[in-house]
């Protein structure tokens, strides 16, 4: 997917994986998590890999607002996105004193 910017002289655009979002992003293979599907509409799932039970998530925008949190309490954890608007998100879980980013894309 591809998106475009206008500012800072003109119009830059990048595609969306290849935006470096934070420097502790995990990839998404490699992860502790399964988020899907990404991008999301009105639900969001996500699952451990390795039987946590225990994690914190948080939703910010792309601006660094957060926009929603939960406390995962299961293996599954279902989150309702039918709130926020289209656009970029970023996903951050913290565990087991870890913390792992992901990018969420809400259409």
């Amino acid at each position: 997917m591809l998106y475009a910017v206008k500012g800072y002289g003109g119009i830059w655009s990048r595609l969306l994986n290849q935006l470096n979002v934070s420097i502790n992003e995990e990839p998404l293979l490699q992860s502790s998590f399964y988020i899907f599907p990404n991008p999301a509409h009105d639900i969001l799932n996500i699952q451990s890999v390795n039987n946590k039970r225990s994690a914190n998530l948080q939703i910010f925008d792309i601006n660094g607002n957060m926009k929603l949190s939960k406390e995962m309490l299961q293996e599954q954890t279902i989150v309702n996105t039918g709130t926020l608007n289209p656009g970029v998100y970023i996903i951050r879980i913290e565990y087991d004193q870890k913390v792992v980013n992901y990018k969420l894309l809400i259409y």
